[in-house]
């Protein structure tokens, strides 16, 4: 311990008071007490140690001693403002008022007196769900329960060079009043230094855009009294100990009710046309907020105008696309991790939508064998680019556009209309329900190649 924790600690018991009592007198925090107690971090800034002095009673040499001490180096700046890092919340969060009072009750104060850890909650889905948006409006909504600040950081999961836990550790240290100087220069005493900074606090992290478990773990605060909101992709299973929220589509209502609140009174005008562009968005928040913030730059267009674009399969993907956001960009960064045998089971698979279809359908089209189907069928699951009912599987309307992309785009050898003719007529021939009479494939033989 050094000599200045050593001081505060020996004076605090002298004068009869608890870290509490002192606190209230001095005006500091229990945490900072306890800490400077502890010897942890930079020596308190000199209104800090008059605060102290003054609390203490100390007057004279005494009190020159003391605020002497506190010249000595090593320890954090205890006076720092906690940190607020959370980017703005969006004012029109819509059809989410379920999630948000479930985020609510698991970061309720209550729930840290029954588990050992801090409360994590991962946010999964398909792309464009409005993860990011749900995560940092919960993080507004309960922050007033997190007395040390709030964390955030984009792990850029989804991109091709995801960030390094070392580097988000250096600026959550940071962010806690590490100075440059003192920060570890090895991750796994960084790891460490967190995890005592973070014991006895009660902060709300957020870590958006998790590529996966290895990219969390490190960050994950040590004490009970923390709340932390993941969203990722995928469910990261191989995480212990976490609450998992799967974020659906939008409701009919809500679709609707997103687009009123971003067009305005030209939605309220035309309400058939605004349920059709709900519909035709596939209730996807992404897909909403772009054509919402489409037709809200061009003030002459009606709703039905959007909508005649949108009806056009061959251009949806396209006319969803404003300024840095896309709903094409947002599904091919998750086309860009998958596997090579998902990547095939993907774009074949959507000659098979919009019907739902099971493993040995999605095994004729990619002319792979049931059991690596499976396994691709449910990597693709992971990533939200399928959906499942049941034991079958399922598109996204605006998934399958891009899927039926891709497979043009990647075997561009393929003649999609005579691949799925045949195909399809290949597999009423062998269940018996159909006069097909065109060549069977043998083993090995791919039925899509025209």
């Amino acid at each position: 311990m050094d000599e200045f924790a050593g001081r505060l600690g020996a004076l605090r018991r002298l004068r009869g008071l608890t870290q509490e009592r002192l606190a209230d007198v001095s005006g500091l925090s229990v945490r900072g007490i306890r800490e400077l107690e502890r010897g942890r971090g930079r020596a308190p800034r000199p209104r800090t140690a008059a605060l102290l002095a003054d609390a203490l009673l100390l007057a004279g040499a005494e009190r020159a001693d003391f605020l002497a001490l506190t010249t000595a180096r090593g320890r954090c700046d205890i006076d720092a403002a906690p940190p607020g890092e959370l980017p703005p919340a969006i004012n029109d969060l819509t059809g989410r008022d379920g999630e948000l009072a479930r985020l609510a009750s698991l970061a309720s104060p209550g729930i840290a007196f029954r588990r050992p850890g801090p409360a994590v909650v991962v946010l999964h889905s398909l792309a464009g769900i409005g993860k990011t948006s749900l995560a940092i409006g919960a993080g507004h909504r309960v922050r007033s329960g997190f007395p040390d600040g709030q964390l955030f950081a984009d792990m850029l999961g989804g991109t091709l060079k995801p960030l390094d836990p070392a580097v988000v550790l250096g600026r959550f240290l940071r962010s806690l009043g590490v100075p440059d100087e003192q920060l570890p220069p090895t991750r796994a005493a960084r790891v460490a230094l967190y995890r005592t900074l973070t014991h006895d606090r009660r902060l709300v992290v957020v870590l958006d855009n998790a590529a996966d478990e290895r990219q969390v773990r490190p960050l994950l605060p040590a004490g009970a009294g923390s709340f932390v909101l993941v969203t990722s992709r995928r469910p990261l299973a191989g995480m212990e100990a976490v609450e998992r929220l799967a974020l659906g589509i939008l409701t009919h209502p809500a679709g609707r009710a997103l687009l009123r609140s971003i067009v305005g009174p030209r939605a309220i005008a035309e309400p058939a046309a605004t349920a059709e562009l709900a519909g035709l968005c596939g209730h996807l928040p992404l897909a909403l907020r772009i054509a919402g913030n489409r037709l809200a730059s061009r003030p002459s267009w009606s709703v039905a105008r959007m909508v005649g674009q949108l009806r056009d399969l061959g251009t949806r993907l396209s006319t969803l696309t404003a300024g840095d956001q896309g709903v094409r960009a947002a599904f091919a960064v998750s086309y860009g991790q998958l596997t090579p045998a998902a990547a095939l089971v993907f774009r074949r698979s959507s000659l098979l939508a919009p019907a739902d279809f099971g493993v040995s359908l999605a095994a004729v089209t990619a002319d792979l064998p049931d059991a690596p189907t499976a396994a691709a069928l449910e990597e693709l699951v992971d990533f939200g680019l399928l959906c499942t009912a049941g034991e079958r599987y399922q598109f996204h309307e605006l998934v399958r556009l891009f899927a039926l992309e891709r497979l043009q785009q990647d075997e561009p050898g393929r003649t999609v209309v005579a691949a799925r003719a045949r195909m399809v007529g290949w597999v009423l021939q062998r269940t018996g329900r159909s006069g097909y009479a065109g060549p069977v494939p043998g083993p090995g033989h791919d039925p899509m190649v025209s």
